[in-house]
């Protein structure tokens, strides 16, 4: 299967991956094993990806796929989780800090391959102090790498801002063209990989919207090729400057798999099952 580096952050994924969203209870009951086979099936076919989130089955997507890397040591896959926001739709340090010891010990890993922040407000892109955070916690070794998954292009455009997001998660497919206009080409420029979710939409009336402890949207990854390496964060509110070439031949991962309603204080959202993954 063909692979794609994600962004900067080195990691060669398959072009299409596996979305975990469905195991919650709101798309009808899917018994564990049922689960882990749709786990077992995808990386049986070459894929070396999977999406999930701490909210996705309240931690029981994280869980199942653990169970499944147990079984096949030695073989790298990269899993990518979700942090989901406080109750005031924003990312706090004690909040951040607790999603990822959580997700670590779901998953039993020491390091998270690629935390993403889970649709927060729009309010908490623009506080410099939620990305400093991540910039701490990557630094501590907690994590990899760190993105976000959005629902607006104003959200991934004021995060890309940011050195320590190398990765963003949006939604695109034949009826959401707007990332194509407007956030593919400068998040190749930026070497920010791309997250395609809900690639397969096939009608536009129930849309997603906001994330919180126990809510789950369909991820798509996608990014575009690489560009120039990303150099050392500096500031987390200034904007980069690299001298990357322009790009615009995304292409995105797609991730199948990945779908399930929001709860809590996320309203009702379908999705389609898969998830891509570009840069």
């Amino acid at each position: 299967m063909e692979r794609r580096t994600l962004g900067s952050t080195g990691m060669d994924l398959t072009a299409i991956g596996l979305g975990t969203w469905n195991v919650g209870p709101v798309w009808d009951e899917v018994s564990d094993e049922t689960a882990r086979e749709s786990i077992r099936a995808a990386l049986d076919t070459g894929a070396n990806f999977v999406d999930t989130a701490e909210v996705y089955g309240d931690g029981r997507a994280e869980r199942l796929i653990e169970d499944i890397l147990a079984e096949r040591d030695g073989e790298r896959v990269y899993v990518a989780t979700k942090a989901a926001p406080d109750e005031d739709g924003r990312h706090s340090e004690a909040g951040l800090r607790e999603s990822v010891a959580g997700s670590q010990s779901r998953l039993g890993v020491e390091t998270l391959d690629l935390i993403q922040l889970h649709c927060p407000e729009t309010a908490a892109f623009y506080e410099p102090e939620t990305f400093e955070v991540l910039e701490t916690l990557r630094a501590e070794g907690e994590i990899a790498h760190a993105g976000v998954s959005v629902e607006k292009i104003e959200e991934a455009l004021k995060a890309i801002e940011y050195d320590v997001v190398e990765s963003v998660q949006v939604i695109f497919n034949p009826l959401r063209q707007r990332p194509a206009e407007r956030l593919f080409e400068r998040a190749a420029n930026e070497d920010v990989g791309i997250i395609v979710r809900v690639p397969l939409r096939r009608d536009c009336s129930l849309m997603p919207s906001k994330v919180s402890k126990t809510s789950v949207p369909t991820t798509t990854v996608g990014r575009p090729p690489r560009t120039a390496s990303r150099p050392a964060s500096a500031g987390m509110a200034a904007r980069r400057s690299r001298a990357s070439p322009s790009r615009t031949d995304f292409r995105p991962f797609r991730t199948c798999g990945d779908s399930s309603p929001r709860t809590r204080r996320w309203r009702s959202s379908r999705s389609d099952g898969f998830s891509t993954t570009t840069r």
